[in-house]
């Protein structure tokens, strides 16, 4: 990797991975490099620097993980990792899939698995930030005017589409995983997403025992699986809608009052771990994500665009597990 590519700077480490920054050394096109671990006993020095970025020797290998037809649904989720996420995204790739990211380099890099990948100066999380104009990191960058909201909602429905017509689901839906580059959304971080059919393309039986613990983000997770109930084509979607409040600023339960540790009887919230279903800030939320809720608190914010969301959100909401989602009608709705 180090003959193509070096490594700028750090950007962001999270459950399943480390992200960096970096550059082709050869076109000077920006990347990001996301690996496993987080790297040590390393120099990661300016950009301007004549000397090496990094100062090891890796063990490179270009070959893509093999890619079987399809990931036997096994009904637990294993823990992701780079090469997880790099499998899906060669599937996803082979099967058509537009709007992903595409896999530049994909290998060892001091023993740990290394994905590159194209990079993306900023998601529809940043885009839409109240406080983006005063970020300094992003100040004179910018370039990107402000999207339509509905534009954004069609965008993301048809990637969403595209992936659930392969057999995956993506299951961390939320802004900050829409990127925006030359005015196009795509969707990034496969590294949750599942297959939610088997090897014969026959969707999955849902779990007859209820799911005790969350997966996703609190804000953005679906009412479903707030529920306990196993992940599926409309969980994603309702995740979506759960988008499209965010870009109209009528994302209620980022506002709703979540009771504090301190406020709770004693002990109370150390029965259940923060991830756990039953947990009370979960439990909160939950609340404010019925739907009956949602539509009150829409009618009371009334604008010109709550009927079209309360239509999509009534619609997906109401889908069975195995319920083959109509995403032209849902597209529709923000025409």
């Amino acid at each position: 990797m180090l003959n193509k590519y070096a490594i700028i700077e750090f950007i962001s480490n999270g459950k399943f991975g480390n992200v960096f920054k970096g550059k082709n050394r050869h076109t000077g096109e920006l990347v990001a490099i996301k690996m496993d671990v987080l790297l040590d006993n390393c120099s990661v020095q300016s950009q301007s620097s004549n000397s090496p970025l990094i100062t090891y020797k890796d063990k490179s290998s270009t070959v893509i993980p093999r890619t079987p037809t399809f990931v036997p649904y096994s009904g637990v989720f294993a823990p992701s990792n780079v090469k997880y996420e790099t499998r899906i995204l060669n599937y996803l790739y082979n099967k058509k899939c537009k709007n992903i990211p595409l896999i530049y380099w994909y290998g060892l890099y001091k023993d740990a698995p290394a994905l590159v990948m194209p990079y993306y100066e900023i998601s529809v999380y940043e885009l839409y930030s109240r406080n983006i104009q005063n970020s300094s990191k992003y100040h004179h960058s910018i370039t990107h005017p402000i999207m339509d909201s509905n534009s954004i909602m069609q965008s993301v429905l048809k990637i969403v589409a595209d992936i659930h017509d392969s057999g995956v689901v993506h299951r961390d839906i939320k802004p900050h995983n829409f990127m925006i580059k030359n005015q196009e959304v795509f969707l990034i971080d496969f590294g949750m997403a599942t297959f939610y059919v088997d090897d014969k393309f026959r969707h999955i039986k849902e779990a007859t025992q209820p799911k005790e613990h969350l997966m996703g983000t609190r804000k953005y997770i679906s009412f479903n699986v707030h529920s306990g109930k196993e992940y599926s084509r409309r969980d994603d979607l309702i995740s979506l809608g759960y988008l499209y409040l965010f870009l109209q600023n009528q994302l209620f339960w980022d506002r709703t009052f979540i009771v504090d540790d301190q406020d709770l009887r004693p002990n109370v919230s150390n029965i259940y771990p923060e991830t756990h279903i039953l947990h009370p800030q979960n439990q909160c939320v939950k609340q404010a994500k019925e739907l009956s809720t949602i539509e009150k608190c829409l009618t009371a914010n009334y604008t010109t665009t709550a009927e079209p969301i309360y239509q999509y959100l009534r619609y997906v909401y109401a889908l069975d597990f195995s319920e083959t989602p109509n995403y032209y009608l849902l597209r529709k709705h923000f025409a």
